[in-house]
């Protein structure tokens, strides 16, 4: 019963216009990224399936899962790309099926490999308020540290704090950074990170039932 309602918390309806915080792991002990080919190649795919259906407002992906920040577009992008029947939390569910198993595919390909790589189903939580959206950009760029992949949120680069801190143009990321106020603090509340006890912070809003959440699929 315990298992199934944290389940049910992390499997929510997408709506349009909605942020939401999506996450997924490989099955077992498998990876999803060996290689800087298949980090491209899932960043590659993603926006082919989501180009027009969704705006990424953070991303992190680490070798064995991911976490992404989206918003949704309006409604009336969605009402020309439905089927007979078909609400659109079931259009924007089968896009992810879709990208999922295009992504699976050409990585078993590439490396040798049989079977699922991916849990079912897919993680996603509405995102309510601004102050929650700040709380989990800041958690989504800090995994790399939690995994002891680096000891600094700038030094991993497969995330939008890469992108954003490098980058001269921000235009994809403006509608995240207007709720930190500016790049700058944007930047500086990561550098914080840097130096706060993260195990506090994770169970303060709740991010640690997130990580054990990873692990939990369907039965």
């Amino acid at each position: 019963m315990e298992i199934l309602l944290r389940m049910s918390k992390y499997i929510q309806p997408l709506f349009p216009g909605k942020i939401y915080h999506v996450f997924n792991h490989a099955v077992g002990k498998d990876k999803l990224f060996y290689n800087e080919d298949n980090y491209s190649y899932f960043n590659y795919l993603f926006s082919k399936y989501f180009i027009e259906f969704v705006s990424i407002y953070a991303y992190c992906l680490v070798p064995n899962h991911f976490h992404l920040v989206i918003r949704t577009e309006d409604e009336a992008v969605f009402e020309k790309h439905c089927e007979k029947d078909e609400d659109f939390s079931q259009l924007i569910s089968k896009k992810f099926s879709n990208f999922f198993n295009a992504y699976s595919k050409a990585f078993n390909k590439a490396h040798n490999r049989r079977g699922p790589l991916f849990y079912r189903p897919f993680k996603r939580i509405e995102i309510d308020s601004n102050d929650y959206l700040q709380q989990v950009v800041q958690y989504v760029h800090y995994n790399p540290i939690h995994h002891g992949l680096v000891s600094k949120i700038s030094e991993w680069k497969h995330s939008s704090f890469f992108e954003i801190s490098q980058s001269a143009s921000i235009d994809k990321y403006v509608e995240m950074i207007k709720i930190f106020g500016s790049r700058e603090n944007f930047i500086n509340r990561h550098i914080d990170l840097d130096e706060l006890n993260m195990t506090e912070f994770n169970k303060k809003y709740l991010f640690d039932e997130v990580e054990k959440s990873l692990y939990i699929r369907e039965t």
